[in-house]
């Protein structure tokens, strides 16, 4: 075994090393710009010392990218956990937007991957599985509200599903590209737009009867 890969294997802090320089290269360069080489080159070693850890790059992007999902899904578990319908799922839309810095991180990561299951059947794979983990989980809150009369009757939890999925990717892909314009206030002001289409008629009209009554006081 080679002197740096015996270095490596004696710091324990290496390995996270190894991973923190393979997150910065993936948010500069993008996945394809993340060889192996360019992420030994981040922090000053060969990429000896990267296979010592990591037996190829998609095993080490993998690892990578479970250290930003990892507790960042079980952020978003808890979201789902409390409170009514209604206050969950705004919960949840909110905080799979860039409203925040460490969001931003995890969403310019996740917009990476989506960008790698083009060309990436592992990628693709990885993808897929948390997306549709999160869908389920929104859907799972619809077809409860609509049960218990928080949303109306005839909403349609896949469509509806379907619907804010579309809207948060937009809304994510935009305000990374123009935050002055999608600012965090403006994320929230149209996912809350959006959740009033779901209430009872009777619920929506009461909402606006009481933001009328507060205007002319």
């Amino acid at each position: 075994m080679s002197a740096e890969k015996r270095i490596g294997s004696r710091r324990p802090d290496r390995r996270d090393e190894v991973l923190r320089a393979a997150l910065r290269v993936i948010e500069r360069e993008g996945l394809e710009g993340a060889s192996m080489r360019a992420i030994a080159s981040e922090i000053g070693c060969t990429t000896g010392v990267l296979t010592h850890f990591f037996r190829s790059k998609q095993e080490l992007i993998d690892a990578a990218t479970d250290t930003v999902f990892g507790p960042f899904d079980a952020g978003l578990a808890a979201e789902f956990e409390g409170e009514d319908a209604r206050r969950r799922l705004r919960r949840v839309l909110v905080n799979v937007l860039p409203v925040n810095a460490a969001n931003r991180g995890v969403i310019r990561l996740w917009m990476e991957l989506a960008r790698g299951a083009w060309s990436s059947r592992t990628f693709a794979a990885g993808y897929r599985e948390r997306y549709a983990a999160l869908r389920r989980a929104i859907e799972d809150v619809l077809c409860e509200g609509r049960a218990s009369g928080v949303f109306r009757s005839d909403v349609d939890p896949a469509i509806e599903c379907d619907t804010l999925s579309a809207l948060f990717d937009g809304l994510a892909v935009a305000a990374l590209a123009e935050p002055e314009r999608f600012p965090p206030g403006r994320l929230e002001q149209l996912i809350d737009r959006q959740i009033e289409r779901l209430f009872p008629p009777t619920v929506t009209g009461r909402r606006v009867r009481r933001a009328r009554t507060k205007r002319t006081r």
